[in-house]
Order: structure tokens, then sequence, then C-alpha cells
């Protein structure tokens, strides 16, 4: 008996994960654009915040508040990277981030 081909994805999955994919460049951007790190123009600058949009896009597909996003900004910034608070700066980019969700679906 010859092994089943694959099952394709759902149009609903697939869009599901398109979306998603479209929403962590969006947000990649975003952080780049901002570098709070200073690192643009050194080797590793473009991975140097991939670490940190995984958890901020799951922020934005599930419609987080902006100031829940620019929360978990400034927790990132303070904690992790050992930098001033910037609250202003970090509600500025989660505005831009809630907004690049805007064509999302809502969520079930």
């Amino acid at each position: 008996m010859a092994p089943s081909a694959p099952t394709p994805p759902a149009p609903d999955e697939q869009n599901a994960k398109q979306a998603m994919k479209q929403i962590r460049a969006d947000l990649k951007r975003i952080m780049d654009g901002w570098d709070p790190l200073a690192l643009r123009g050194l080797r590793g600058f473009p991975m140097a915040y991939n670490d940190i949009i995984g958890p901020l896009s799951v922020l934005v597909r599930k419609r987080a508040h902006p100031m829940d996003i620019a929360a978990s900004l400034d927790r990132i910034v303070q904690q992790e990277w050992n930098l001033p608070p910037c609250r202003e700066k970090c509600l500025q980019i989660a505005e831009k981030m809630h907004r690049a969700g805007a064509f999302l679906d809502p969520p079930k």
C-alpha cells in the first residue's frame, strides 16, 4: 500500500499562517527602525531583535491594547537590555505594532 499524500492545509489555516508571517515581518521592520540597542551597521543587526518578535507578535495577534504591548516592551528594555525606562517611546512603538495587526481577523 502506497503512503497517502499529506492533506493540504485548510484555506483558513493557510491565511492565519500567512497573517502571522506578515505580522512578524512588520514587527521586525518596526523594531529594526527603532533600534533601541543602537546595533544598526553591526554584523548581527539583521537578527538582533528576533528573540522578542515572537512574544510581541502573540500580543498583536491577540489584539492586546497598545498599553499592554508598551508595558511588555518597557519590561524588555529595562530588565533584559538594562536600558533606562523609555515609556513614551515604547508606547509609540506599541501603537505602530497594534496598527500592524489591524488587518487580522478577530481572535476566536
